[in-house]
């Protein structure tokens, strides 16, 4: 029997298809990924792993947004092992998030929450979001969905709308 999120119209779940290393603490301010994990000051104690991602709660506030993001180590699990709350532009659709998060995943094979101080599209920081998912804010949504789905990033989507 699988315990672990289940795919609604208003909880959209990705698969990573592995294990992904996530920094459990805030990273502040933009940085290359791959230079951070060449830093030796992160320790086991600053990164677990985890296999997929489940969305919460989307609320609006202005022409902000903030989600709820869950992580799980496995399927198998009853509760997430980790939560964060990111920022993103109102017209972004948690579909769209995850996706663009999933495609960020293939690209790094790590989950990095990062504070933002400075503005990125419609967001002003500072604002808390994950990889470089941010970098993609001020783009026009045919542009992301263009990005999206050369990368394959809405394959690995369960659930929404």
């Amino acid at each position: 029997m699988k315990m672990g999120p289940r795919a609604t119209r208003n909880c959209v779940i990705v698969d990573f298809n592995r294990s992904v290393p996530i920094v459990l603490s805030l990273i502040n301010d933009l940085y290359d990924v791959d230079e951070m994990r060449l830093l030796p000051s992160l320790s086991s104690e600053d990164i677990a792993f985890v296999t997929g991602a489940s969305s919460g709660r989307r609320r609006i506030f202005g022409a902000e947004a903030s989600l709820e993001i869950h992580f799980w180590t496995s399927a198998a699990s009853s509760m997430p092992a980790f939560s964060i709350i990111i920022n993103l532009p109102t017209h972004w659709t948690v579909r769209m998030y995850m996706a663009a998060l999933f495609v960020t995943v293939k690209k790094t094979s790590a989950l990095v929450p990062r504070k933002v101080n400075e503005a990125w599209g419609s967001v002003s920081g500072p604002f808390t979001t994950i990889n470089e998912v941010a970098f993609l804010y001020h783009r026009e949504t045919d542009n992301i969905l263009d990005i999206i789905k050369r990368s394959n990033g809405f394959a690995y989507i369960i659930g929404g709308c």
